[in-house]
């Protein structure tokens, strides 16, 4: 498996359960024409 598969897998399942524990959550999608790796969720408590 390639990194990226891993890692975009692990960035689902920590928002699932980041919600799952009362949080909202919520996956970022970095632009593509700028070629950044942004902070890939974010999170916050009720």
């Amino acid at each position: 498996m390639h990194n990226k598969i891993i890692g975009n897998k692990f960035e689902k399942d920590v928002v699932k359960k980041l919600s799952s524990l009362g949080y909202w959550a919520t996956l970022l999608n970095p632009n593509n024409f700028t070629g950044s790796q942004p902070r890939r969720y974010y999170s916050c408590k009720r």
